[in-house]
């Protein structure tokens, strides 16, 4: 009886190793599997972040395209009309927003706009017998408008650039660090 006894603490052992050793091949298996998915979810998440990246830079393209589009209208529009016929609230109100998108000079170049529009309304409601002085600075501000209107789109071809969209920080269109 005591060989019985040996034989069957013998099967047992190699019972139980072989079901280690299965249990261990299939735990393997699944580390593999879990580690193959892990690295497609890594893919998937980068992948991600680059339709985000994408999608946030055509967000802000059409945003600042809208704003350059209602600044080239505020140009042109000053140089086609000859009174207070163009309403300046709207365009007033998108200053902040523009200054947000682009910067602090575009802020400040559409306030300059604004003020020589305001100055250019108030000379021709003056001109039924302008001084000279009136019409030479309506003909430069008729100028400066025409000069700018024609020019407008390379002041902001560095926010609206295509070729820009191949940074990774096109979306922070290279605005100026503004010093405290």
């Amino acid at each position: 009886m005591p060989n019985d006894q040996f034989w069957l603490e013998v099967a047992k052992l190699i019972v139980t190793t072989g079901a280690t050793g299965v249990a261990a091949w299939f735990g393997i298996g699944i580390a593999r599997s879990q580690r193959n998915i892990s690295a497609q979810q890594k893919n998937i998440a980068l992948e991600a972040k680059q339709i985000a990246a994408a999608k946030l830079n055509l967000d802000l393209y059409e945003e600042r395209y809208a704003l350059f589009l209602e600044v080239w209208t505020y140009l042109t529009l000053a140089l086609n009309t000859t009174a207070d016929d163009h309403p300046r609230t709207d365009f007033t109100n998108h200053i902040p927003k523009a200054q947000f998108l682009f910067g602090k000079e575009i802020g400040d170049y559409m306030r300059d706009m604004d003020s020589k529009r305001i100055e250019l309304i108030f000379l021709y409601k003056q001109s039924n017998n302008p001084p000279v002085d009136y019409a030479t600075r309506i003909s430069d501000l008729s100028t400066w408008f025409e000069k700018e209107a024609s020019g407008c789109y390379k002041r902001f071809d560095r926010y609206l650039n295509f070729a820009n969209w191949q940074t990774e920080d096109w979306a922070k269109a290279k605005l100026p660090v503004e010093s405290k």
